[in-house]
């Protein structure tokens, strides 16, 4: 008996499709749904409802890429942008999963910090940085004055902007005037510190200080403890500087010849910091903090004139320091040093009051402000541990 049989087609594409290990044709059981489905499979994917071809790489590009779910419209671009983010590392991405939100996201972890701001903006992760890489939780009212220090400090020894600095504003004449104080934006402070101020004053506390210009101690004292004082205190400290120190003083002819301990450079420096003393009277405090400061005093030296005393040339600077006028100045503190009692054994040599011991020495170095604050006889201002004074004004009619 004769046996139905399918058509021949069919039979081929049966065929076809056995020896490739597939159970189950499409609908229409079509060679290039075969053809698709090998792919699919020989890749290790399923098929989306269209079993279509491109459907099929582009759920290859995202598995390949380790990832298990694509965005609804499963697009090549939606997968890059996921594995842009997971492969920096992070978990989550913002709700429009862009590439920027990504590189935002990677710079502030990147930069150790677990929350951003409201838009996760990369000026607000720098600001963050910059906040925590200071390392200061909170700056106290009497300490503002210090700050501005050290980031003067900071500003002269690397040499940025020396040239456009108004060295009106050195922390010296900051209070001198109300034009002052307004120029240079510390006007409210000033007010403060003038209502607060004792009206009923007494004699300032009489601070000398012997030293050398690259001794290492004597610049350690002058930069982190009398400086810092003087600003704070003001006319409350009647400060003395004696350039000298250890140095040796012999006569040839009509002049001084000068043998310092750390050699000529320190002679020089000395002798700088005298004329300074000489010239520029108030000002000159401010110059040598500048210098002390720096890693070496002598090329810092013309700097720092012009950024604290623009008005005095470095020709005549030098013209003192290299002349009689400069000769003669350190004489006068070779005799001033020579005269002290008990005699100076070392140097910083500290004086209160016109005298030294080993107890008024060791407090200074300690703290030089507290041991001014209790010897100063007149009422303590607010930095002293004193009471702040209050006013009331009124206009009656």
């Amino acid at each position: 008996m004769n046996q139905h049989r399918k058509g021949s087609d069919s039979a081929l594409r049966v065929q076809k499709t056995r020896p490739s290990g597939f159970r189950r044709l499409g609908p229409q059981g079509s060679e290039g749904s075969v053809l698709r489905v090998q792919k699919a499979q020989s890749s290790g994917f399923r098929l989306g409802p269209q079993g279509s071809e491109g459907s099929v790489l582009r759920v290859q590009k995202a598995q390949s890429s380790g990832f298990r779910r694509l965005s609804p419209q499963g697009s090549e671009d939606s997968v890059l942008r996921v594995q842009k983010a997971q492969s920096s590392g992070f978990r989550r991405l913002s709700p429009q999963g862009s590439e920027d939100s990504v590189l935002r996201v990677q710079k502030a972890r990147s930069s150790g910090f677990r929350r951003l701001g409201p838009q996760g903006s990369e000026g607000s992760v720098l600001r963050v940085q910059k906040a925590r890489s200071s390392g200061f939780r909170r700056l106290g009212p009497d300490m503002r004055a210090l700050l501005l220090l050290l980031l003067l400090a900071v500003w002269v020894s690397s040499g940025a902007g020396r040239e456009q600095e108004d060295a009106r504003c050195s922390p010296s004449s900051w209070c001198s005037s109300v034009e002052a104080a307004a120029r240079c934006g510390v006007l409210q402070q000033c007010l403060e510190a003038n209502l607060t101020r004792s009206r009923d004053t007494a004699e300032p506390v009489r601070i000398g200080l012997y030293y050398e210009s690259l001794c290492p101690g004597c610049r350690g004292f002058l930069t982190s403890m009398l400086y810092p004082t003087s600003v704070l205190l003001g006319d409350l400290l009647d400060l003395t500087l004696v350039p000298y120190g250890n140095a040796k003083e012999s006569i040839d002819g009509d002049r001084y010849i000068f043998k310092c301990q750390h050699g000529e450079q320190e002679c020089a420096g000395n002798m700088i910091e005298a004329c300074l003393l000489n010239l520029t009277s108030s000002k000159a405090f401010s110059v040598i903090y500048c210098m002390e400061l720096a890693e070496d005093p002598l090329k810092a030296a013309r700097a720092c004139v012009q950024a604290f005393v623009p008005g005095l040339s470095w020709e005549k600077l030098m013209t003192c320091a290299n002349g009689d006028l400069g000769n003669h100045i350190m004489h006068q503190n070779a005799l001033k040093t020579e005269a002290l009692k008990p005699t100076h054994t070392y140097v910083p040599w500290i004086t209160v009051n016109g005298e030294h011991s080993e107890d008024l020495q060791s407090k200074a170095f300690d703290g030089l402000l507290p041991l001014v604050c209790e010897l100063y006889k007149g009422e303590k201002p607010p930095i002293c541990g004193g009471k702040s004074r209050h006013f009331r004004s009124y206009s009656h009619k």
